[in-house]
C-alpha cells in the first residue's frame, strides 16, 4: 500500500529540511533513509490500526537528527485507513562524527513493541 502514499501537505520546516519541497509528491520524493523511516512508520500504524508514537534518529544532509513523531490514522466511515496524519517535533541535531556517521547511517527508530 505504500506505492500510492501521496503527501498533501508537507511542512515547510522538514521540506527545507530535506532540501526539496515534498507538498503533492510520492514517497519517492523522499532521500532514501528518510523514505525508509517513513515507511516503517506507515506500516506499524496500518497493523496497529491505532495511533503511534516514536522517537527517530536519522541523518540527514550530513547532520544526525532526533525527533519525535506522532502518527494518527484517519479512517472513513467504512472503518478503512485512508490517511495518516504526522506530527512532528523540531528536530533536535547531534554533532555527527566520523565514528557516529558511520555506526548511525541506518535510521533509528524507537517505537513501543506493537
Amino acid at each position: 500500500r505504500e506505492d500510492n502514499v501521496r503527501f498533501d501537505v508537507y511542512g515547510t520546516f522538514n521540506s527545507r529540511e530535506l532540501g526539496v519541497e515534498v507538498t503533492g509528491l510520492t514517497l519517492d520524493a523522499l532521500p532514501p533513509n528518510v523514505r525508509d523511516v517513513t515507511v516503517a512508520g506507515i506500516e506499524r500504524v496500518l497493523r496497529a490500526r491505532a495511533p503511534v508514537f516514536e522517537t527517530i534518529r536519522v541523518q540527514i544532509q550530513s547532520r544526525m537528527r532526533t525527533y519525535d513523531r506522532l502518527l494518527l490514522p484517519l479512517a472513513g466511515i467504512d472503518g478503512t485507513i485512508e490517511k495518516i496524519l504526522v506530527l512532528i517535533d523540531s528536530p533536535r541535531e547531534e554533532p555527527l562524527t566520523e565514528r557516529r556517521q558511520r555506526t548511525h547511517a541506518i535510521p533509528l527508530v524507537h517505537a513501543p513493541a506493537l
